[in-house]
């Protein structure tokens, strides 16, 4: 369990540095996301997914395997260039 919070912790670390290099991905992988409610988050994990949480529905897992997703994403474009 504990290497499961380590990544969680480095995740949310990579969150809070990339939510404006995000924004637009966020909003992309779930539509009824806004920019206000992105910026409500202040780059917080947490307020993040509770955002997306109530917005969609989507369980926990699912919101932070997308999320995960998208982050793995802007890092392997930002490797690429």
């Amino acid at each position: 369990m504990t290497d499961e919070n380590n990544r969680t912790d480095a995740r949310e670390m990579q969150l809070e540095a990339t939510v404006e290099d995000m924004r637009g991905r966020l909003k992309e992988a779930w539509g009824a996301l806004t920019d206000d409610d992105i910026d409500r988050s202040n780059g917080q994990w947490d307020r993040l997914i509770s955002t997306i949480r109530e917005r969609t529905g989507d369980s926990l897992e699912t919101i932070s395997t997308k999320v995960n997703d998208l982050i793995d994403q802007l890092h392997e474009a930002g490797t690429s260039n």
